[in-house]
């Protein structure tokens, strides 16, 4: 967690990171959040949540 806190220029605070990493562990792809993480897919609007769920339900 540390070190996705430090490579990410301390752009994630370590409670972001925590969530962050819990994703990835739980399988979640899809989150709403105002930070980037490669991983999982950023929505912001209700739109988006729409378009990144018919997507993830194409794959």
């Amino acid at each position: 967690m540390i070190a996705l806190v430090c490579n990410t220029s301390a752009e994630l605070n370590f409670h972001d990171a925590l969530i962050t990493l819990g994703c990835r562990e739980s399988g979640i792809d899809i989150i709403a959040s105002f930070d980037q993480v490669y991983w999982l897919t950023r929505v912001e609007t209700p739109a988006a949540v729409m378009t990144a769920f018919k997507q993830a339900e194409a794959d």
